[in-house]
């Protein structure tokens, strides 16, 4: 099934409201990390294989990812995107998805 073209800004709409939402969360683990004497980071490239048909949402959704806390979008090869994440444990792929599914 194809996924219309105009979906785009309403997956970047649905992407600020979540920021919003984690923006709290992402300031409290800021802090902490900020605070601690050893900062627990492990780094790492996450793999995530895009579902979007659109070629618009494949590209909106690694801007998205950026602004999800400790991550940043690296690479975008067709549908396999690459993400740069702080922390390994974080579920980047689950949050990834969640951003898809409203698409």
């Amino acid at each position: 099934m194809r996924v219309p073209e105009r979906s785009a800004p309403r997956l970047a709409r649905s992407a600020a409201l979540r920021s919003l939402a984690v923006l709290g969360t992402g300031d409290v683990d800021i802090a902490e990390r900020a605070v601690s004497l050893r900062p627990v980071l492990t780094p790492d490239l996450i793999a995530c294989r895009l579902a979007l048909a659109s070629a618009r949402e494949r590209v909106t959704l690694p801007d998205l990812v950026s602004l999800l806390p400790g991550t940043l979008s690296a690479d975008l090869q067709g549908i396999d995107l690459t993400a740069r994440a702080l922390d390994r444990g974080r579920d980047i792929h689950g949050r990834a998805r969640s951003l898809e599914s409203e698409a």
